[in-house]
């Protein structure tokens, strides 16, 4: 048994819109308070989710099977990489990490992690596992304010701490396009760190109309609009425990992590080792 941060997560409109009463209508309005306990998706991720959830709905017998459910998710998301339209959040988004405003790359997708897994059991995502990045015992730090592409003066966090379930810190990071997002599912990519803090605000454009999921329930929200996530409380929760014993897996990538940190093995022949590995576990 831990504990884990159950999160508070507050939407609000900014101010009010001239002449537009139907931004109250959006799918989450002023005043909604939800949960979360394990991570939220903006955009991209919760895109995805929201396409198939809105496809379940109205075709229900179409979903009968896991393997068929895969596959429909899988055909939504070649859908948007050849049709979808992209939307570059750093254009209609700003991002504050502990009251500082973050100067986001161009990212299509957005994850806020409050535990260390994503997308049905993605461990380390937030690549704890690289040796090229200097962690540290205190808080994070950030760079003087500095000027993004967007125009927008923010600040990039330099330096960070290693994740954790109960620490109290969120961790942000972004995909670069729905690629990224299906190389990083399959352990050929890492997602691009943002930032990490314990509050983290959304703020979104007058006009926009952003995805959001939080904890696998997706929908909608308009511009002109807040999002607040703050630590709310700490919660008993129930693990498997290993007895002191790593699964042969995990030894395996970090071995492999490890070889192509030092330069001993590229990455084809990363890929190429991982294979065989895996072949070799399941016959």
């Amino acid at each position: 048994m831990f504990k884990i941060i159950n999160r508070t997560v507050n939407f609000s409109e900014e101010k009010p819109a001239s002449n537009k009463a139907s931004n109250k209508t959006a799918t989450k309005p002023e005043g909604t308070k939800l949960s979360l306990y394990n991570y939220c998706g903006i955009g991209l991720d919760a895109k995805m989710a929201l396409n198939f959830h809105n496809l379940r709905k109205s075709y229900p017998y179409l979903f009968k099977s896991r393997v068929g459910n895969k596959f429909i998710y899988t055909q939504r998301g070649l859908n948007h990489l050849f049709a979808g339209k992209k939307i570059m959040l750093s254009k209609c988004l700003k991002v504050y990490c502990d009251d500082k405003l973050i100067i986001l790359p161009d990212v299509e997708g957005i994850i806020i992690q409050n535990i260390t897994y994503w997308g049905g059991g993605i461990h380390d995502i937030w690549n704890d596992s690289t040796e090229s990045t200097a962690y540290l015992d205190s808080e994070p730090f950030f760079s003087d304010s500095v000027a993004g592409e967007s125009e927008n003066v923010g600040q990039v966090q330099t330096s960070f701490k290693k994740q954790s379930y109960c620490d109290g810190v969120m961790e942000v990071v972004g995909f670069s396009s729905i690629l990224h997002m299906g190389r990083t599912q399959t352990g050929l990519a890492k997602p691009v760190r943002i930032c990490q803090g314990s509050n983290i605000e959304i703020h979104i454009q007058e006009g926009a109309m952003i995805p959001f999921q939080i904890d696998g329930e997706p929908f909608e929200v308009k511009g002109n609009c807040k999002m607040v996530m703050k630590m709310e409380k700490r919660v008993d929760v129930l693990v498997k425990k290993h007895y002191g014993k790593t699964p042969i897996e995990t030894k395996v990538l970090k071995v492999l992590d490890w070889a192509e940190g030092k330069n001993y093995i590229n990455e084809t022949q990363r890929h190429v080792l991982l294979d065989q590995f895996l072949r070799t576990l399941g016959e």
